[in-house]
This record gives structure tokens, C-alpha cells and sequence, in this order.
């Protein structure tokens, strides 16, 4: 196991935590249909300073060396992935998530830190959006 990165790691714990404290199974996982187990780990991880420049996923700007990021985690449709966002721009992603929880985005599109509602239209936090979502 010493071989495996860190977010390698941070996925076979959670696996191993949902079988031995919350009992899943292999069959408990099987009875779900396609598509509703999507995200089966998540887990996101603040980084006071990078050590190294990164792509943030949410927007085209680059994390730069010594800088704050997030980094995330996770398993989606069975497959591993990692990535790293500007604090600002996981703040956004959350906000567009909780207008449009269903929406997903394309990775280094967006503007740094600006959120997007179900149409694709912007709005920043605290901003008031038509309709008084």
C-alpha cells in the first residue's frame, strides 16, 4: 500500500470504513441501478500551500506554488479521480451545486470563483438570483 498516492489511500479507508462500520456489501452495492450510486467517496482536502503549480478544475487560472488550493478525491462511476481548485472556485462550485444539484461542469471553463445557476448564467455569492432562489 505504500505505493498508492494519498487520494489511492484516502478511497480503500472509506471502503474499508463503510464495510466494517456500516455493513455494506458487495451485494448491498449491486441492488442499486445504474447511474444511483454515481459517487460512491468524496472527500475534500484543504492545502494551506501548494508544492507545486496545479490546474484548477473549475477554472483556466493555475493554482501557483505556495498558494491555497482544495483538493478533492473521489470515485465516480467506479473510477478514481483527483483534482485541485482554487479555495474561491470550490466555494463557487458548492454554490452552483445547491441551485442545480444535478448539473455537472466542464473542467477549466469557468470563471475563478463565480458560481452558475441551472440556466449558466453567473452570479456571485451573496448576489440575489430572478425568482428568489
Amino acid at each position: 500500500m505504500n505505493n498508492l498516492t494519498q487520494a489511492a489511500r484516502d478511497v480503500l479507508s472509506e471502503r474499508q470504513h463503510q464495510t466494517e462500520q456500516e455493513g455494506w456489501t458487495p451485494e448491498r452495492d449491486d441492488r442499486h441501478i445504474i447511474g444511483e450510486v454515481v459517487m460512491s467517496f468524496y472527500r475534500e482536502t484543504p492545502i494551506k500551500a501548494t508544492r507545486k503549480t496545479h490546474d484548477c478544475s473549475w477554472c483556466p487560472e493555475p493554482i501557483d506554488m505556495g498558494q491555497p488550493a482544495a483538493y478533492r478525491a473521489y470515485v465516480i462511476d467506479g473510477s478514481f479521480q483527483a483534482d485541485h481548485m482554487h479555495p474561491e472556485c470550490l466555494d463557487a462550485m458548492h454554490r452552483s451545486l445547491k441551485v442545480f444539484p444535478d448539473d455537472t461542469f466542464d473542467p477549466n471553463s469557468q470563471k475563478r470563483g463565480v458560481s452558475y445557476d441551472e440556466y449558466g448564467d453567473p452570479f456571485i455569492a451573496g448576489e440575489a438570483l430572478e425568482g428568489g432562489k
